[in-house]
């Protein structure tokens, strides 16, 4: 049977990660449904996926885009299909529509390649959308000859399929059961983070690994120095352990590579891509964080898109050069005084010379979260030489 997947109509954090994984099953389809996004961040989302996969995605809106992208499909809800015209479309584009009752499906059948059947079951993304159709008249039209596949769509999850092919469907659609959405950058491990270095006995990737392993489920990779063919080559590896350990991966600095190997995000120091020109790029699926020394960079990121800040340093530190004012705990303790007064509200992470057993007292002044290097590969080294 087809199996088809359909886009969450919000975009959220860690959603391109997500895509490459399902697109990677050769059999699905994608249905890229945004209802209220942008032709630009309808843009950045499909920038953001791989060409190859482009012949399996079906436009749901802007169906210009498909010359500009070569994408296979275009898709007509019961309302759009009564008003725009199919006949302009190249004779290699597959049509399919949405139907809600037997007497749609026979009043289209023959005009699309394919149509949904919704609801077969109570909504998962949509609760209180029950409906009312009759499976067993359903089963029963089915089982009759018709030129346009019926596609079943509704509460779907692998438990139902093989009811699903029992009663005839030429395959399954699903949006709720498909993804798994975050509901904070809390949930994706933002709280703790790991930022790799240089390191004689470790790679960056294996670094990443050992986090995982061990529980802290943010990482950046950070590669300074590295040519990009090398930052490329450790990135695409960490992001297969953070797929198959649950970790969250961010790069610093390349917003390029970041889109180009699907990382969940990207981090920006003070003198790399600005915030705004990596949002602007990226769309909204992406995690974006800034690095700042002061309340006024804060502002500055909050106001460009920025999910997250890194305020630092905390205190001195040989991992980074150039390095800006020290601020302490002092420092910190004003600097999220001042926020609420200046209607900042923004996850702020401590950043730069940091220790574990700074977290708690940190955490205590406010912050959101803490980013470690040293000590944290200093704790989980020891593991990996055992």
């Amino acid at each position: 049977m087809q199996k088809i997947v359909i886009t969450n109509p919000t975009f959220f954090k860690g959603e391109i990660p997500q895509l490459r994984h399902i697109l990677s099953d050769k059999n699905v389809c994608l249905h890229l449904r945004k209802p209220e996004a942008s032709q630009a961040e309808y843009e950045a989302f499909l920038q953001a996926i791989p060409a190859e996969f482009y012949p399996r995605i079906v436009l749901h809106d802007y169906y210009f885009l498909q010359g500009k992208y070569n994408i296979g499909s275009i898709h007509f809800s019961t309302k759009n299909r009564t008003t725009l015209t199919v006949n302009h479309l190249p004779l290699t584009t597959k049509k399919s529509t949405s139907c809600h009752s037997i007497e749609e499906l026979q009043d289209i059948d023959g005009q699309f390649d394919y149509a949904f059947l919704s609801p077969i079951f109570p909504s998962i993304s949509k609760p209180e959308y029950v409906g009312n159709l009759d499976i067993n008249e359903v089963s029963d039209f089915l089982q009759k000859p018709h030129k346009t596949k019926i596609i079943a769509l509704g509460g779907i999850d692998d438990s139902k399929i093989s009811q699903i092919a029992k009663w005839g469907f030429d395959g399954y659609a699903m949006l709720g059961a498909a993804w798994e959405i975050p509901a904070s950058l809390e949930e994706m491990g933002g709280r703790l983070q790991y930022i790799t270095q240089d390191n004689p006995d470790l790679t960056h990737a294996e670094q990443a690994k050992l986090m995982y392993e061990n529980g802290v489920r943010w990482v950046q990779i950070r590669m300074k120095s590295a040519p990009r063919e090398a930052i490329v080559k450790e990135a695409r590896k960490a992001l297969q352990y953070a797929r198959e350990l649950g970790g969250t991966l961010i790069i610093n600095d390349h917003v390029d590579i970041c889109r180009e190997i699907g990382a969940h995000g990207v981090h920006l120091g003070l003198t790399d891509t600005s915030v705004a020109e990596a949002r602007r790029k990226l769309g909204s699926s992406f995690i974006i964080g800034g690095t700042a020394n002061t309340t006024d960079a804060i502002a500055l990121h909050a106001y460009n898109g920025a999910d997250y800040v890194g305020l630092g340093p905390f205190r001195f530190t040989t991992t980074k050069k150039n390095l800006s004012p020290i601020i302490g705990t002092d420092g910190y303790t004003k600097l999220m005084q001042d926020m609420p007064e200046q209607n900042l509200e923004i996850p702020v992470v401590a950043v730069g010379g940091i220790e574990i057993e700074d977290f708690q007292a940190l955490r205590e002044i406010g912050l959101f979260g803490v980013a470690i290097s040293t000590s944290l590969l200093e704790k989980y080294a020891k593991i990996w030489k055992v």
